[in-house]
């Protein structure tokens, strides 16, 4: 039925993060009206992350003892499933936390999506393979929340878990129909002693380290608090997947083009600066928007400077990479990067409740200029 792995597999990525997606700009104000605190929100959005850092490591070395990468793949999509359950059956802000934590664990299996698609692929080809599944990646995301708004303004946020629960199902059913692409267990194997290998490369772990801060900023503002500086400006159900959506529309585009034309235009150092720049002045700028106009232009700056830096970065992290290399230099990425998916809505939120959502978001500016520091003065890219 499906013989196109390349694009069967696309369909499969395209409606596993729209389950995961669908409901998150809805997420932080139906926190709220549940009664969680600025802190418990951070919780909400940064355990999201913690499963993710936890288990991609050994989800990845479990994968390559086993010499499989679809079974875990599967084991994702399962998860997203019972995310999804969760926040439909259970509607209390613990619950909130623990389908968010499962759905970290499906997100935890990322690695194992990219690293299969990659073997549909030339291997000279790892770069445009990279390219399309991040761009299947933001297609999900961006379905996701505009039926999710339509859907939430209509009928509430209750009916978005439900249906993700159906479209994950689908996106199981066709995974389960593609055939494996096997390869040699000498060009899979990822084995602890390579993991160590990897940590000491100082490349690697550079971009990894500036990988996880892109997520930081991304991932405590865009995803976690920008929702609730739109709600202060008085935003609805539409309006807060507005504000997703054009966060996520520009990342569609530019996770496609910075690895095929900034980079080889502008080099990899100015192009990385860019990106960081952009998310940069939208996080400043953010906390003193005036109406929802300028917010979503806002959204926009840092959508396209989160995709440039990070798809850039994810790029660099494989590339030279031996090919029995490339799965543990892409785990050890993701599993840094999973920090600042953690750290980045904790922090923002202790910050707000300490002091308030304003200085958080000037922190997040500080720390983008401090990368973009660090990006160009650096010997390692």
């Amino acid at each position: 039925m499906f013989k196109n792995k390349k694009l069967s597999f696309s369909l499969v990525v395209i409606l596993f993060w729209y389950s995961l997606y669908a409901y998150v700009p809805q997420l932080s104000n139906y926190a709220k009206d549940l009664g969680a605190s600025y802190k418990l929100i951070g919780l909400i959005g940064g355990v999201y992350g913690i499963t993710q850092t936890v288990f991609r490591i050994p989800l990845g070395l479990l994968s390559d003892k086993l010499g499989t990468k679809k079974l875990f793949v599967t084991i994702g999509i399962i998860c997203a499933i019972l995310n999804n359950l969760i926040l439909y059956l259970f509607p209390k802000p613990f619950a909130i936390v623990i389908a968010r934590a499962i759905g970290g664990i499906a997100s935890a299996t990322w690695v194992h999506f990219t690293t299969l698609f990659i073997t549909y692929f030339a291997a000279d080809e790892s770069d445009k393979a990279i390219g399309l599944i991040n761009t299947d990646n933001k297609i999900g995301q961006l379905a996701g929340m505009i039926v999710g708004s339509f859907v939430a303004m209509h009928m509430g946020i209750n009916p978005i878990f439900l249906i993700g629960v159906f479209i994950s199902t689908i996106s199981l059913l066709i995974n389960l129909s593609i055939r494996e692409h096997k390869e040699s267990p000498k060009t899979t194997k990822m084995e602890l002693n390579d993991f160590l290998e990897v940590l000491k490369n100082k490349r690697v772990m550079f971009v990894s380290l500036l990988g996880a801060t892109i997520q930081f900023m991304a991932y405590s503002t865009a995803y976690n608090f920008t929702p609730l500086v739109a709600d202060l400006l008085g935003a609805k159900s539409l309006q807060l997947g507005i504000l997703s959506m054009v966060f996520i529309l520009p990342q569609i585009l530019f996770s496609f083009l910075t690895g095929t034309l900034f980079s080889r235009k502008l080099g990899d150092k100015i192009t990385l600066s860019l990106g960081f720049l952009l998310a940069t002045i939208a996080a400043v700028i953010t906390p003193f928007a005036k109406s929802l106009n300028q917010l979503y232009l806002l959204q926009m700056i840092s959508g396209s400077g989160v995709a440039i830096a990070f798809s850039l970065l994810m790029s660099i992290a494989v590339r030279g990479a031996k090919e029995e290399a490339v799965t543990t230099t892409m785990s050890v990425f993701q599993t840094l990067f999973g920090i600042g998916v953690s750290l980045g809505p904790i922090i923002l939120g202790i910050i707000s409740d300490l002091f308030s959502l304003k200085a958080g978001f000037l922190i997040i500016g500080l720390i983008g200029i401090g990368s973009i520091i660090s990006a160009l003065i650096t010997d390692k890219i």
